[in-house]
C-alpha cells in the first residue's frame, strides 16, 4: 500500500514539474519574442509598435526589466520624460546593481531640468563604477547647464580618460573651456570632435559652437561662416539654448554680424 501511494504521488509530482517546466519554458519564449520584435520595431524607429509589444510583455511578467528599460528610452525618444523616469525609476528597483539605471534615471532627471536629482544618481554611478566614462560626461554636461564650468571641466576631462574617441565629451569640454575664457582650448576640442563625429549625428551643434567661439575671438568671418555651416546642416534653434547655454539663434547672429 506504501509503495503505490509513493509511486501515485511520484507520478502526480513528475506531472506538476513537467508542467510547470512547460510553463516556464513557454511564458520565457513569448517574452523572448515580444523582445525581440519590440527591440526590432524600436531599432526601426517606429515607436508606436515597440511600445506596443513591450506593454504586452509586461502583461506576461510585470517584473520583465527589459520591457521597463525599453519604454523608459522610447518615452525619453518622444521627450515624455515623465514618463521615462517612472519606467527608469521600477527598472532600478528590479536591477538595482546596474551602473546603467542610475544613468537612465539621472539622465531623465536632466531632461526634465531636475539637475540636482541627475547629479545625484550620476554621482552614485560614478560611485559604482569610476571607470564609466558615459557617467562622467553625463555629470559634466548637467554641471555645464547648472553654469558649474570647472566642475563640469573636470568630470569631463575624466570621462575622455577612459574614452578618448567620444565626439559628444570633445564637444562638451570645448563648451566647458568657452564658458571659463580657454578660446584656443576650446577650438581644439570642437576640431577634434568634428573628426571623432562619424556618423555627423553633432554636426550642427558644433558648428554653432565653433560660430559662437569665433565671435568671442572677433574672428567675424569664421563666425560667419560655421554660423551658416550650422543651419545649413540642420541646426534648429530652441528656446532651452538660450536659457541652459545663453546662446542666441544663429540666424540672428547673422542678420546682426554678417551682412
Amino acid at each position: 500500500m506504501k509503495s503505490v501511494w509513493l509511486n501515485r504521488f511520484l507520478f502526480v509530482l513528475g506531472i506538476w514539474l513537467l508542467t510547470n517546466h512547460s510553463f516556464a519554458q513557454t511564458k520565457m519564449q513569448m517574452l523572448n519574442n515580444k523582445l525581440f520584435r519590440g527591440s526590432f520595431y524600436y531599432d526601426k524607429q517606429d515607436f508606436s509598435k515597440a511600445k506596443g509589444e513591450f506593454e504586452e510583455a509586461l502583461q506576461i511578467d510585470s517584473n520583465y526589466a527589459p520591457a521597463y528599460e525599453y519604454l523608459g528610452l522610447i518615452y525619453t525618444n518622444l521627450e515624455q520624460n515623465d514618463s521615462a523616469l517612472i519606467f527608469f525609476k521600477k527598472l532600478l528597483t528590479l536591477i538595482p546593481g546596474q551602473v546603467n539605471c542610475y544613468l537612465y534615471v539621472g539622465k531623465a532627471y536632466d531632461q526634465l531640468e531636475l539637475f540636482d536629482s541627475a547629479i545625484f544618481y550620476y554621482t552614485i554611478a560614478i560611485n559604482m563604477d569610476a571607470g564609466c566614462a558615459d557617467c562622467w560626461q553625463a555629470r559634466g554636461f548637467t554641471y555645464l547647464k547648472m553654469g558649474k564650468y570647472n566642475e563640469s571641466l573636470s568630470d569631463v576631462n575624466t570621462g575622455i580618460e577612459y574614452d578618448s574617441l567620444d565626439c559628444y565629451s570633445r564637444n562638451c569640454r570645448g563648451l566647458a573651456n568657452f564658458y571659463l575664457g580657454n578660446y584656443i582650448e576650446a577650438m581644439k576640442d570642437y576640431h577634434k570632435s568634428l573628426t571623432l563625429n562619424y556618423k555627423n549625428e553633432y554636426t550642427y551643434f558644433i558648428y554653432n559652437n565653433m560660430g559662437n567661439c569665433y565671435l568671442a575671438m572677433k574672428k567675424m568671418d569664421e563666425a560667419c561662416r560655421y554660423w551658416k555651416l550650422a543651419i545649413e546642416s540642420g541646426y534648429v534653434y530652441l528656446e532651452e539654448y538660450k536659457r541652459h547655454y545663453n546662446f542666441e539663434d544663429p540666424k540672428d547672429l547673422l542678420k546682426k554680424y554678417c551682412p
